[in-house]
């Protein structure tokens, strides 16, 4: 188990720094973008395909994981103040299998779509025609990522409840 936890940290960091890299390009092709159609009337063709079909979805699935395993997502702490530690656990423990559940469908369903788009050689709708099949294959690593953090998590809260 703790390899396996070493292992997702490495990954998580990488992905999370690939996500920064992706945020900080983004950026600027939509300054430049902007910058251009704003002193020569021209914009940089591709920019709104590009950014909604692959930078973001680079941006938000591989940092999706990191975001969970420092307890960033956005949670509703009405909840959780008026339970105890152990009652907020096995709510974690029952919310963690139904997000796997859910995450596990998702992720193989879309990992499926974006194998079926690169085989058939599906192209986007836009006007650069670039493949769109590696745009859903992001999906699916990024799920699979918040999948094995989300087990681990779980092993932490069942572990916790063995020692309270």
């Amino acid at each position: 188990m703790k390899l396996l936890n070493r292992f997702i940290d490495k990954a998580e960091y990488a992905t999370a720094y690939i996500a920064g890299i992706t945020l900080l390009i983004m950026m600027l092709l939509i300054f430049l973008d902007v910058s251009s159609r704003t002193i020569f009337g021209v914009s940089i063709r591709g920019t709104l395909d590009i950014t909604g079909e692959y930078l973001m979805v680079i941006i938000i699935y591989l940092s999706i994981s990191y975001t969970q395993k420092h307890k960033e997502h956005i949670s509703v702490e009405l909840f959780i103040n008026r339970f105890g530690k152990k009652t907020n656990n096995i709510f974690g423990i029952i919310s963690n299998f139904l997000a796997v559940s859910c995450l596990s469908i998702l992720g193989y369903s879309n990992f499926l779509r974006g194998i079926d788009r690169l085989t058939n050689d599906i192209k986007s709708a836009g006007i650069l025609d670039y493949p769109i099949g590696p745009a859903f294959l992001i999906i699916s690593i990024g799920i699979f990522f918040l999948i094995i953090r989300l087990i681990l998590d779980t092993g932490q809260i069942i572990k916790d409840l063995r020692n309270t």
